[in-house]
């Protein structure tokens, strides 16, 4: 069973043990004058209560980053004068394959790009062995980031981040995490989420979800005012607006279509309005495109009055897919791997990078890479077996090292010419 307190616990005990009685690896922490703060101006809880948890279209455009992103593996390579050349047995990529005994390389990937896209921070846990400073990483856990608050000092450096769990608190070296973060102009600190930059049309959004479920409770119909000229005690009010809305309620909507029948000169006059006045599928659609627009993900990709209506071909669909790893994910691998090699990897002149080979969504449509080697065979660009090997075909013995032009009546001697 995967308990974080007692993993942090077992982490903060040896940590304690390697540095009993060596007065200089006693963190700094412990003897600088510190503050503790947060500069976000908002409730990060409640942001992901409301944005993530309560809002479909949000969720959506978070859950679909978070799973897609881990189809990229992340590797280490050797940069030589041929390229980068891959280093299959790394530590780092080791250490990714297993972070810890309960968490998978897919599992940590997902929380990284959940915790970005909500609260703009994700930490990741290093645990060192033999030194707890700078000893080779063993094990990795993902921090929640609402309960981490980074420590400054004077000069608005980290000096430690202070991580709540159960009523306890633990605090970490800047060595011993990795903080991955999205830009805050106004914070250099701690990261901004699209989540937060969406926050207004995340409660438009949400009050209209509310409204809809208001309207429908009363019987779809606008609100308005029963009226007559007669004089009518407290009671008589109060038991003739009870009445009104039990007869369109009804007992489970029998009567909502019931026609209602006004006595004692009564009149209804409308004075809220319907969903046609309010342009409410112009409304809905401005706040999904602008909350997708925010975390860089196509309507078209998401069940969102936009994506139903302009999202039916599959060109459609198959180009917002490619837009989404080009324009969204990819940067976020590029920050991730940047940060994994500037603070893991520098000392031994190494790089991570996330390789992108594999990635359907970045692959060429089949047909249309038929039809360009195809043209670049038929135009004499390339040769009969550089076509077939771009194609997945086996080469051909006898004339695959010949031009589309020198293979004019030659056909008949191969079986595996290009068709």
């Amino acid at each position: 069973m995967y308990d974080l307190e007692t993993r942090i616990k077992r982490f903060m005990e040896k940590q304690a043990d390697r540095l009993e009685g060596k007065a200089a690896s006693v963190p700094s922490y412990m003897t600088t004058w510190t503050q503790v703060r947060t500069n976000q101006h908002y409730d990060l809880s409640r942001l992901t209560d409301e944005g993530y948890r309560k809002n479909s279209i949000a969720s959506a455009c978070i859950i679909m980053i978070a799973t897609s992103a881990p189809e990229a593996e992340l590797k280490v390579y050797q940069p030589s004068e041929m390229g980068h050349v891959e280093v299959p047995d790394h530590w780092l990529k080791q250490l990714i394959n297993r972070p810890n005994p309960y968490l998978s390389t897919y599992e940590l990937w997902e929380l990284v790009h959940t915790y970005l896209n909500t609260s703009g921070n994700a930490y990741i846990l290093l645990h060192r062995d033999k030194n707890a400073q700078f000893g080779p990483v063993t094990e990795l856990d993902v921090l929640r980031p609402d309960m981490v608050v980074p420590a400054f000092d004077e000069n608005n450096k980290i000096r430690y981040y202070q991580y709540s769990l159960n009523g306890k608190q633990f605090k970490f070296l800047p060595q011993q995490i990795i903080h991955l973060k999205f830009p805050d102009p106004l914070n250099e600190v701690e990261g901004l989420s699209p989540l937060a930059r969406v926050l207004r049309e995340l409660n438009i959004d949400n009050q209209a979800t509310d409204f809809t479920r208001t309207f429908f409770n009363n019987a779809a119909v606008p609100y308005g005012i029963l009226s007559t000229d007669q004089k009518m005690r407290e009671e008589e009010v109060e038991r003739t607006r009870e009445r009104w809305m039990d007869w369109f309620r009804g007992s489970r909507g029998k009567n909502r279509f019931k026609p209602a029948v006004l006595g004692q000169g009564l009149k209804y006059e409308q004075i809220g309005l319907s969903f046609q006045e309010m342009e409410f599928e112009a409304l809905r659609s401005m706040t999904e495109t602008r909350i997708c627009g925010a975390f860089g993900v196509d309507p078209v990709l998401l069940p969102s009055w936009v994506g139903i209506k302009y999202g039916g071909k599959y060109s459609n669909y198959s180009e917002a897919r490619r837009h989404l790893w080009d324009e969204t994910i990819i940067p976020a691998l590029r920050r991730i791997e940047s940060k994994l090699t500037s603070q893991l990897l520098a000392h031994e002149g190494v790089v991570a990078r996330f390789d992108l080979s594999k990635i359907q969504a970045l692959q060429e449509n089949v047909n249309a890479k038929f039809e360009r080697i195809q043209g670049a065979f038929t135009a004499g660009i390339m040769k009969l077996d550089e076509a077939r090997t771009q194609l997945g075909l086996e080469q051909d013995e006898l004339l695959g090292d010949l031009y589309t032009f020198q293979l004019k009546g030659q056909q008949g001697k191969s079986v595996k010419a290009l068709k």
